[in-house]
């Protein structure tokens, strides 16, 4: 009976080996079709549905731009230049494209010696693997093999490349970075004041008290009031208005008058619903104007303070106010429409705790993420599973070895993109929550917890649930062999790696270049929902441009470029296809269809490239892991020497370029003139939410939206 057994299991696990490179290939050839696809649709349709394919530039009327040749966009990549970027699509767009090159520079470089030297070692390495991707893995190298010494230098190869190519990328950024700071916008004239002291809190005494620190240099002060209840009516008034607007389309379009329930929905008068509109937005009218003049205007513990000058401003941002380290916070102040007022009521302490609360979320988040990260691991390794669990395996059995290897390959890929596809909300409303006075601060927030989660769950957790998965036989069998296998099994895992680079190219990138969700909406919004001028415009507005996903992608895929360029350098060539079709749809995307939302003003590179030195500290201990695993003792030590001076240059980086990138320098500032007084108290204004009463068949957000545009022109004009 145990002899039958012993048969049925051995012959059982023979049936059911993983073979990596039978997974990619079915994969692979999707991904293929739906690339070419997505070029060929983009190409010939491009030109034909400017909503949809340059909403950007039909928005600011340079439509006319738009270049005729079928590939126009893919020259555009060759022949644009960096000063052309920074004056179409501004600084943000600039760092992103020009990290993006980047990126694909150092996997250009990266490719000859993996493809010449490692590969061919690996294949020779002298354990006997006999799948295709493994025997080009250093998992096919056995332990204590001389053949390491060429990894080794790799490692360093790899690392100098990468530092070098940061070091002349922030000379770059510098020069670029004080040329937009001193091209400043309105809102750049101004300081948000936070933590002021009770006797602070009215704009006499506050101006008084600021003018004494910066002489003749301050223009105005604004101590923020408490204007719950008005912000309240101006958005019932803005909503009103809408639906006077549908209401009078309406009426305008056919010849009977659209009808409205006044009252209880069952029983209420019927009346013209665009005269019962009217009504109600004079009495709201009526409302806004008493709440301005009599309503409760409570001080806040926090102003908007305005400077003459740019080098004033800035002064203001570096220095020291007073003794007490608590009261007056000064920080660069938010545009009106990116603050978030709720949040400018809470106090230090409150911010505190509420950071600290976040901070929890997050950890235990990262570790609640792991559950389902692991789960989906164990679906690329069903065969393994396979061989301890029988009736997994009749099941395997039952359904075709193709379907099974495309299950294995394909599956675990869109789950990892689904559910990183909500991570971002969630740490969003995280962000919310720790008290942040702008969106601008919190998407930069989401973008360092994504960095978080893509390290730790996207790759250790994966890479390492993964391997022991597979080996999760010979583990159970002899648990003192977790090291040896893990030697194995850790380079082999490049297999996932492949199908996810290959998938967010393929299908990243057809729903980027396509915009086939957005083309939908768009249609059916033109032809179905929307009605009124302002509707219609609503129902083709370009999206914004959400760079604190795109940077947190792009490092993932880095991260593993770079990991296994030496673990399994047969990831390069789609990394690089990754990054270099990258760089192009984005391009496009950035100059014809994205508006900014926020102005970030390029500082995501100074996060990015603490998180580039993460990703290479990241490696190298790894590559250290792996060479004590491997059991070339020697080896491992010698990359310690390499560690340090990664460090070095880290700390060096910081100290020297950061500093220099986060305020214009003396000699930028020289020659730059004070603000127009009338532009700088229109900039005040613009942060009194009450000002102003908005106009009784127009919304807010409109005026608001033309008064800041105007200030930016102007300044923009006289700087």
């Amino acid at each position: 009976m145990s002899l039958n057994g012993t048969a049925q299991n051995g012959t059982l696990a023979e049936d059911l080996v993983e073979k990596p490179s039978e997974k990619i290939k079915s994969v692979l050839v999707m991904c293929v079709f739906i690339f070419v696809f997505a070029v060929i649709f983009f190409t010939f349709t491009r030109k034909k549905n400017r909503k949809v394919f340059a909403p950007r530039l039909l928005l600011l009327g340079t439509e006319s731009s738009i270049k005729e040749g079928l590939f126009s966009w893919v020259t555009d990549a060759f022949s644009t230049k960096d000063e052309d970027i920074f004056m179409l699509a501004g600084m943000d767009a600039l760092v992103f494209l020009r990290f993006m090159r980047l990126m694909l520079k150092f996997a250009v470089c990266s490719l000859p010696y993996g493809i010449c030297v490692l590969i061919p070692l690996n294949v020779h390495g002298g354990n006997g693997l006999d799948d295709g991707l493994e025997k080009m893995s250093m998992s096919n190298v056995e332990e204590k093999s001389a053949y390491l010494w060429a990894h080794w230098v790799a490692v360093y190869l790899y690392s100098i490349l990468i530092l070098v190519f940061c070091l002349q990328e922030w000379k770059v950024y510098i020069s670029f970075r004080q040329r937009h700071l001193k091209n400043a916008t309105s809102s750049d004239f101004a300081v948000l004041v936070k933590e002021l002291p009770k006797n602070m809190t009215d704009d006499d005494t506050l101006y008084e008290f600021v003018n004494e620190l910066f002489p003749n240099e301050v223009a105005s002060v604004y101590v923020i009031r408490d204007l719950g209840k008005y912000k309240t009516l101006v958005e019932k008034h803005d909503l009103t208005v809408l639906q006077w607007e549908d209401s009078k389309f309406f009426d305008d379009s056919n010849d009977e008058k659209k009808m409205m329930t006044k009252g209880c929905c069952c029983f209420g008068e019927k009346v013209e619903a665009t005269q019962e509109y009217e009504k109600q937005l004079e009495i709201l009218q009526g409302d806004m104007k008493t709440e301005k003049t009599e309503g409760n205007r409570n001080p806040m513990n926090c102003a908007f303070v305005v400077f003459k000058s740019i080098k004033a401003k800035e002064l203001a941002l570096k220095s020291t106010w007073t003794n007490n380290p608590i009261d007056y916070q000064p920080c660069a102040a938010p545009t009106v429409k990116e603050t978030l007022w709720c949040a400018l009521k809470l106090n230090y302490y409150v911010r505190l705790i509420l950071e600290a609360i976040g901070y929890i979320l997050i950890f235990f988040l990262v570790i609640f993420w792991a559950i389902p990260i692991t789960f989906i691991a164990s679906l690329g390794k069903l065969n393994s599973i396979a061989r301890e669990v029988p009736w997994l395996a009749d099941i395997l059995r039952a359904l075709s070895v193709g379907f099974v290897n495309f299950a294995e390959g394909l599956l675990p890929v869109i789950l990892i993109a689904v559910f990183f596809a909500i991570l971002p909300l969630i740490l969003f409303l995280i962000a919310r929550l720790q008290g942040n006075y702008s969106s601008k601060i919190c998407a930069e927030l989401v973008f360092k917890y994504m960095f978080i989660f893509q390290t730790v769950n996207s790759f250790f957790i994966y890479v390492l649930s993964g391997a022991l998965i597979e080996q999760i036989t010979a583990i159970a069998q002899d648990p003192f062999q977790i090291p040896n296998l893990l030697a194995k099994s850790i380079p082999s895992q490049s297999g996932f790696y492949i199908n996810y680079v290959a998938f967010a190219t393929a299908i990243g990138y057809f729903l980027t270049l396509t915009r086939i969700v957005p083309m939908i909406v768009i249609w059916l919004k033109l032809k179905c929902l929307a009605k009124t001028p302002r509707q219609r415009l609503e129902a083709w507005k370009p999206p914004r441009a959400v760079y604190e996903l795109l940077f947190s992608k792009s490092l993932l895929f880095f991260l593993v470029g770079l990991s296994y360029s030496v673990l399994s350098p047969i990831i390069v060539p789609f990394v690089i296809i990754f990054f270099g079709f990258g760089y192009v749809v984005y391009l496009y995307q950035l100059t014809h269809v994205y508006m900014p939302e926020f102005d970030h003003g390029g500082r995501f590179w100074i996060y990015v490239f603490n998180r580039i030195m993460v990703i290479v500290f990241v490696f190298q201990l790894l590559m250290v892991g792996v060479f004590l695993l491997k059991e070339v003792f020697t080896i491992a030590i010698l990359v310690t020497p390499l560690i340090i001076c990664t460090i070095f240059f880290w700390i060096y980086v910081n100290n020297n370029f950061e500093k220099v990138s986060l305020f214009i320098t003396l000699k930028e500032s020289v020659g730059m003139q004070h603000a127009d007084p009338a532009l700088l108290e229109d900039l005040k204004n613009s942060y009194i939410l009450d000002h102003s009463v908005p106009e009784i068949f127009a919304v807010s957000t409109d005026k608001a939206q033309t008064e800041e545009e105007s200030m930016n022109d102007e300044t923009s004009r006289l700087l």
